[in-house]
Order: C-alpha cells, then structure tokens, then sequence
C-alpha cells in the first residue's frame, strides 16, 4: 500500500484504505545544514546553519566537518575581556587601554603595551591618575563628590561618575531667627520655630529681626515726651519720669 506521500514509509492497508505511514528520518547528508525536511518529490533540504558572531571583523563559514570558522579580517585584533570585540589596528583594547592593536601589513595580530607611565583609562569614573603599569591601567587617586551641602549628598557612580541625591539633613538657613531648619528638595528650608529672644527684662521689647537675631529695644511706653523729665524703667515695668 502506499498513500502517495514519499515522506512517509511503512504505510498500512486497512480495510478503509491505505493510512498515512511513519515520516521517514530526513537528511540531506550536508552538515551545515539544519532542520532538514521532506518535499514533495521525497527530497530532503535543509537550511543553512548561521555562523555569525556578530563580529563585523571576522569573515564566518562553515567548515566540511559543520563547524563554524571565524576568521579575522586583515587589520584587527580580538579585543575585550571574552575577546568578543573588533579592535583595529594601532588601537587601544576597550577593557584594557594600555594594550594596543598591532595587525598591520596582514602579519598575525598580537598585542603590544604602551610605557610605564602612559595615561590610559581604566572605564572607571570614579577612579583618576590612571596611568600604564607593565601592560595594565592602574588607578592612584578616586574622585571626589563631596558636595559641602548638608542638602545635597555626593557619591560616585562607576560608569557616571559623581551623582547627587537629595537629604532631609538639619542645616542652617542662615537666619538666627529660625530653629529647627531643616533640609527639602535640595534647599534648605526654615524650621517652624522661631529663636527665643526673652531676656526676662520687663523694660525691655523683645524680638528677633531677620538676619541679625535677638533685639531688646528699651520700652518706648516709659516715654512721656516731657523734655524736661528723664524717663526710667524701673525694675518690674513701672515708668519712672522724673
């Protein structure tokens, strides 16, 4: 029995008829092919297996064996710490800056190292005086961000550098008359108390004036606009004019 279908075997024959059989193993014997299938005519075909590595400088095939091969382009170098990334000729490896490309003339690349002493960059932001050490950037010094306001906290971020965030620290608003200050939204903002300036004298007006702090005025009450008397407050608030 058969049931028309060459990408089937072992077909049985029952008393309905003839039954779709088993598919048959399908390979197209080229090793860089994938997911191989039937067609119509019983021919097996497969799709091309992908070597790309995602490397722009390296030239992918696929070998008689089915292994892909990567070979690099004239004029680069594997660079990066999995040596996943092009680096061209008579440049500095990403992860490493004191290591430098050498692929001219189409010799096999290698890798040469710039001098002791060489500025080079560590891709850390945080870190400064970078420097070249027998082929490796090291780092002598961190970056400050300190920022001097109670209001605004600095810290360092390793890929941006010095970032600010604010604070709900107690500060000084620089008016003696507010107590209590406090930090918000980067600024800061005055407390809701006011400096106690009582000085328990009863002669005296008692109040605090804005940037300068407590004031005792003597009581202008004892006045009695006599140009003849000499005004006094005596002890308690009594007016004395005399």
């Amino acid at each position: 029995c058969d049931d028309g279908d060459a990408c089937t075997t072992g077909d049985c024959d029952f008393v309905g008829g003839c039954e779709p059989g088993f598919p048959i193993d399908c390979d197209d014997g080229d090793p860089c092919t994938v997911d191989d299938l039937c067609d119509a005519a019983g021919a097996c075909h497969g799709t091309a297996k992908s070597c790309d590595d995602g490397m722009p400088c390296t030239t992918d095939s696929c070998g008689a064996d089915g292994v892909c091969a990567h070979a690099l382009v004239t004029g680069f170098c594997r660079g990066g710490a999995s040596e996943d990334v092009c680096v061209a000729n008579a440049s500095a490896d990403p992860t490493n800056t004191c290591r430098i490309c050498q692929a001219s003339g189409g010799a096999e690349p290698s890798w040469g190292t710039l001098s002791d002493g060489a500025s080079c960059s560590d891709g850390d932001a945080c870190t400064t005086e970078e420097t070249c050490a027998s082929g490796v950037c090291t780092s002598a010094g961190t970056l400050d961000c300190e920022t001097g306001d109670p209001c605004i906290a600095g810290s360092c971020d390793h890929e941006l550098g010095c970032v600010t965030t604010a604070t709900t620290a107690a500060c000084d608003d620089g008016d003696p008359c507010t107590v209590g200050d406090t930090c918000a939204d980067r600024v800061c903002q005055a407390g809701g108390d006011t400096l106690a300036c009582d000085d328990s004298d009863a002669c005296t007006v008692d109040s605090c004036v804005a940037g300068l702090g407590c004031d005792h005025d003597p009581n202008a009450l004892c006045d009695d606009h006599d140009p003849c008397t000499h005004d006094s407050c005596l002890m308690g608030g009594n007016c004395q004019n005399t």
